[in-house]
């Protein structure tokens, strides 16, 4: 995906994970997802997600750099409830338009 300015404002810059470059553990990979990195643009996910579901995260980032685009698009796609979407610039398949009556402008 091209630069985002999320990332160009971020300070350190966050590392372009899908690129191979310094190898991390995934005991590594697991701890900066589950505690998070102060001071950047990295969150911990430990208190909203299960151990398990961050080692399903390691899983991936370990796998990431030598995913083809057509691996990555079927992983995503599996995971990705209606309507959304990951692949930047994607037409979402449906609008999030509230259509409910009750939920009028000014109610």
């Amino acid at each position: 995906m091209k630069e985002t300015a999320i990332r160009e404002g971020l300070n350190p810059k966050p590392p372009k994970l899908a690129e191979a470059g310094e190898k991390r553990s995934p005991e590594q990979d697991f701890w900066v997802i589950k505690h998070g990195i102060k001071m950047t643009g990295m969150p911990a996910w430990g208190l909203t997600h299960e151990d398990h579901t961050i080692w399903g995260m390691v899983a991936f980032l370990q796998k990431l750099p030598g995913l083809s685009r057509a691996d990555y698009d079927a992983l995503t796609a599996a995971s990705e409830p209606e309507g959304h979407s990951h692949d930047e610039g994607a037409e979402p398949a449906h609008d999030h338009a509230h259509e409910d009556a009750d939920h009028q402008q000014g109610d």
